[in-house]
């Protein structure tokens, strides 16, 4: 199963657990045939491991085109960038 349409079930499991106040985590895990873990952390707003971005990490596109344009305005203003 690709990790979107994983996404889009466990959302819809969610939303199916709150409205039947009956339906447990672990038996909507079994019927829906999801790790129970997942389901549980996504319920309590803990992200996945391939979520988390960690600190050290390089730049994203936006943040190279932003700091790309500070360098530019700054050498256009004649201060040189360092």
């Amino acid at each position: 199963m690709s990790v979107q349409t994983q996404e889009a079930q466990i959302i819809l499991i969610i939303k199916t657990i709150q409205i039947f106040k009956k339906l447990s985590c672990r038996k909507a895990a079994k019927i829906y045939k999801v790790p129970e873990t997942i389901l549980h952390n996504k319920m309590n707003g803990i992200t996945s491991l391939p979520e988390y971005r960690p600190v050290n990490t390089n730049l994203n596109k936006l943040e190279k085109q932003i700091i790309i344009n500070y360098i530019l305005d700054q050498d256009s203003r004649g201060f040189s960038p360092w």
